[in-house]
Order: C-alpha cells, then structure tokens, then sequence
C-alpha cells in the first residue's frame, strides 16, 4: 500500500513538473530584463494617466522600463487596460467597436489625452528602456497576436511579450519561438473553478512553455516552486518596496518611485 501510494505521489509530482515546466534556455537573456524596475501603465498620478503619452515619456525619462497594456480597436492596435472606456472615459463601449478616428475624440480620465495607437508610443520609447508589453485580447487570440508582431517586427528596442491568454503565447511558441514571452497569472482570477485553479498553479505552461512568468504581489505556491527550479519570474503590482517576495526577480510598479 505504501509502495503504491509512493508511486502515484511520483507519479502526480512528475505529472505537475511537466504542466508548470517553462522553456529554460533563455534564461541568460532574461538578465537583462530584470536589472530594471519597470512602471506600471508608464509612471502615471497626479502629472499624467495611466497608459498615455505623458506617461511613457515620464517613465523613460526617468529611466525606467515599462509596462503597457495593448488590444486592438476597431482596425489600430491601441494602449488601453480595459475592453470598454467605461473606466477611463465615463462611456459604455467596447473599444472593439470603435474605429481610431472615433476612440481618439474620447479624453481620458477628465484629462486632454487619449488612447494612443501601439505605433505612437513605440516611437516615444524609441528603445531607450526596455518594453513589458502584455496582449489583452478576450477573442481572436491568434490574429492580435500576429499583428501586435507584424508591427514588433519593426521596432528595434528591447522588449517582452506578455499575456493572461494561454493562446496568445501559443502564437509565438508556434510562429515566432525567437520573442521572449511570459505568462502573467494570479491566485484567484475572475474564472471558473476549474480555470482559476489551473492559472494559478500555472497549468498551461505545458501548452505556452513560456520563458518567464509574472505574478501577482501576494505570490504562492507556483512562483517560488518555479523561481525554485531557475525560472525568470515577475512581480506585479509593488506599490512599496517591501512587497516584493524574494522568489520574485524583476518587479513592476506603482504608486512610488524605486
């Protein structure tokens, strides 16, 4: 009996290591990557909003990486967190819905910007600090994939591809295995049991083998299990120093300067 119960608990360890293994062998470039602190949304509060143009200037300005959010408009890539302008601009439509002529008439958070397209803000990066570009998209997983790339395909700045979606890493791993990608997760998202569970303990891996992966502030089991075995891993969202986990190696953050 105890033979048995030794084998299928094995036999269980062997199976949870193959679900959470990420690709490894990138790891060496990865370093270069985590040496920065990289803000969140851009470095946005009082002086400029979250995912703007003034808010990318100030975060390269100051020296730090970024973090920003893209989905695709009616026929642009834009910079936006949510699906809808409910949030940002007091109104209840999908950006989906909208063509760039008409979301760019909406300013956001009661101020003078507006959305701005992928294009735009790589060009105020420029590459001078390296890019954490997560890919928000809630259908057509494959094709925002293949055009957020279309457009990287051009850029010559440092950057990482990031994404909630199993599938849009899957793109990659299928179609562009030279991008350095990462699989964001947390311990208690909004889906069902069964999905909320498998993302937490980072069960897709199997299917994205991501390079890196990228955790809410609170942590858990998975992110030190895999920081554990050599797994580059992130941080989101630090909002004071002391937050930070020491199974965390590059952080994203908010709300104070590092």
């Amino acid at each position: 009996m105890r033979k048995k119960a030794g084998y299928f608990i094995l036999g269980a360890g062997a199976l949870l290591f193959y679900l959470m293994k990420p690709r490894w062998r990138n790891r060496k470039k990865l370093q270069e990557f985590i040496a920065w602190p990289y803000a969140h949304r851009g470095l946005h509060g009082d002086f400029s909003a979250e995912n703007t143009k003034s808010a990318f200037k100030a975060a390269r300005d100051h020296g730090y990486g970024i973090e920003m959010d893209v989905r695709a408009c009616k026929d642009q890539l834009v910079i936006h967190h949510d699906e809808d302008l409910k949030r940002s601009a007091g109104v209840e439509v999908k950006l989906e819905e909208l063509a760039y002529d008409s979301l760019a008439n909406y300013p956001l958070f009661r101020g003078e910007e507006t959305v701005p397209t992928l294009e735009e803000v790589l060009g105020i990066i420029d590459g001078k600090v390296p890019l954490l570009l997560e890919i928000k998209t809630e259908k057509s997983h494959f094709d925002i994939a293949r055009r957020v790339q279309e457009i990287m395909d051009n850029y010559k700045g440092p950057y990482l591809i990031e994404s909630f979606h199993p599938l849009v890493l899957l793109w990659y791993r299928l179609h562009r295995r030279d991008v350095l990608r990462g699989q964001l997760s947390a311990g208690d998202l909004e889906k069902s049991f069964f999905i909320r569970k498998a993302m937490a303990f980072l069960l897709f891996n199997f299917i994205t083998r991501p390079d890196f992966i990228a955790y809410e502030k609170k942590g858990g089991f998975a992110p030190w299990f895999l920081h554990c075995l050599g797994t580059t891993t992130f941080v989101y969202t630090l909002e004071s120093p002391q937050e930070k986990k020491n199974y965390f190696d590059g952080q994203i953050f908010e709300s104070y300067l590092p």
